[in-house]
């Protein structure tokens, strides 16, 4: 007991501007909500922080009639800011608590300015304090572009806003060529890259920009030899001259979880040459607690269909099925109810700042006790509903 005392005391010693440094660095809400169960300055700092984080959404789209994309934000958390606009004084004080930046090249048009915001290109300081924001990540996402990507919508923004599209720190790319590719990163702050859709290339494209000073993490669906490709480079270098640590991810998927403890997966372009059952067995199995990814819609009704025909007290823990895009007439079928609220242990398991727009349940045919909670989170971010399935 006197040990744990002084340990306590040691840690209340750390200056508070290092713990609230420390604790914005953290890229997974789950690692901050654990502080929350410390009774330190860390629990203190990590229920402020966690009461206060947020994310700024971007988009550049057409809005309405304008014949010109224009930049568009939304803000979601900060739930201790009143005002959704963004000013000096807000950005500022989001710049506080905030826990990414993502541009999404997602949509192609808004017609819904309740929520996102369009910036005037005459609006310099505006988009100048964007460019400035900084967060643990800051994303640009073009993974839901259609193939064969084309760069339009990304050439476009680059001449508008140069600077904030350099700002970017991570991208997520669909189908690229070798050229686009290094158009993207020879002109980005990028260190971090995840490329679905991995054509053939060069020789020694991909490891000479891996263990470039530019690249600390890649990750894609590489061809099967490129791990061993990788190691091979390696061998054959000075490992002095690298600057920091790197990390490659080959997305091998089955190799990966067969022979780890994850339990936590979220996978980007599904291949539709999955063995049939092989991510409904996956779910079920002891090893996976939350699956989420860009599933094909009937999955959705196969993994639920799987859990009435088992027993389900033969799972060993709740799990977690979510960034589902479901409508509540396609799950219709299912026997779903309308349920009014949503136990907080579930609510946990869903993300206590996620909007819900409508709650429904489905009983077990066989043990009414056992349920699944399908969640329907607020769709303005998405084209369909994003949906969170949690088996209790």
């Amino acid at each position: 007991m006197v040990l744990a005392h002084k340990q306590q005391t040691a840690m209340d010693q750390i200056p508070p501007i290092f713990v609230d440094s420390v604790i914005r660095s953290f890229e997974r809400l789950e690692t901050r909500k654990a502080l929350l169960e410390l009774s330190s300055t860390w629990g203190t700092a990590g229920e402020v922080h966690w009461k206060k984080n947020g994310s700024l959404l971007l988009n550049f789209a057409y809005v309405n009639d304008v014949k010109e994309r224009r930049l568009l934000y939304r803000m979601e958390g900060f739930d201790h800011i009143k005002s959704r606009t963004l000013s000096r004084e807000v950005v500022r004080e989001i710049s506080k608590s905030i826990v990414s930046i993502e541009c999404n090249l997602r949509y192609p048009r808004f017609n819904d300015e309740k929520e996102w915001h369009n910036i005037s290109p005459k609006d310099v300081d505006l988009v100048q304090l964007l460019t400035n924001l900084d967060a643990p990540v800051k994303v640009l996402d073009m993974s839901s572009v259609l193939r064969p990507l084309n760069l339009s919508i990304y050439e476009d923004m680059l001449s508008k806003y140069p600077n904030m599209v350099r700002s970017f720190t991570s991208m997520m790319m669909q189908c690229v060529d070798d050229n686009q590719f290094k158009d993207i990163i020879s002109e980005s702050r990028i260190r971090s890259s995840k490329v679905l859709g991995v054509p053939s290339s060069p020789p020694g494209f991909w490891e000479d920009y891996f263990f470039s000073e530019n690249c600390a993490r890649l990750s894609g669906t590489f061809s099967s030899n490129m791990t061993l490709t990788v190691i091979d480079y390696w061998k054959k270098m000075d490992p002095r001259t690298l600057k920091h640590s790197k990390f490659f991810d080959d997305n091998k998927f089955k190799d990966t979880i067969s022979e780890s403890r994850i339990r936590s997966s979220k996978v980007l372009g599904v291949p539709g040459s999955s063995p049939p059952g092989f991510w409904t067995d996956y779910f079920f199995s002891e090893n996976c607690a939350r699956l989420s990814g860009t599933f094909r819609s009937n999955l959705t009704l196969t993994v639920i269909d799987h859990w009435k025909k088992m027993d389900p007290r033969t799972l060993k823990h709740s799990k977690v099925f979510s960034e589902l895009q479901c409508s509540p007439e396609g799950l219709g079928i299912t026997g779903m109810v309308a349920e009014e609220s949503l136990p907080e242990k579930v609510r946990n398991k869903v993300g206590r700042h996620k909007h819900i727009t409508s709650l429904h349940r489905i009983d077990h045919p066989v043990d009414p006790s056992s349920k699944i909670y399908v969640v329907y989170l607020d769709s303005k971010r998405n084209v369909l509903h994003e949906t969170v399935l949690v088996f209790d």
